[in-house]
């Protein structure tokens, strides 16, 4: 999976591209925007597309909840060497 550094991951097939964007939002805070995008034949060819989009979100959505399990468990380590935020 290729990256942009430091935020941005994407997959670039000749069918599809899947981006995965983490932004910033403050202390302790990281705002986190996914995504596809098909080509239309691809799209086309879906029997049932508003139900495959449904599934594809759901199936986004519990990847990035098991990935916020790991990512918070991490940061209380690095975040304990400065008890105070700098001001």
């Amino acid at each position: 999976m290729p990256t942009v550094f430091p935020a941005h991951m994407y997959i670039l097939a000749p069918d599809h591209l899947w981006y995965l964007s983490l932004r910033p939002r403050g202390t302790g805070q990281v705002e986190l925007r996914f995504g596809i995008a098909l080509a239309p034949e691809v799209h086309a060819s879906l029997v049932e597309p508003e139900t495959w989009i449904a599934e594809m979100v759901d199936f986004f959505t519990a990847v990035c909840e098991e990935d916020r399990t790991v990512v918070e468990g991490l940061h209380p380590d690095p975040a304990r060497r400065w008890p105070h935020p700098a001001r």
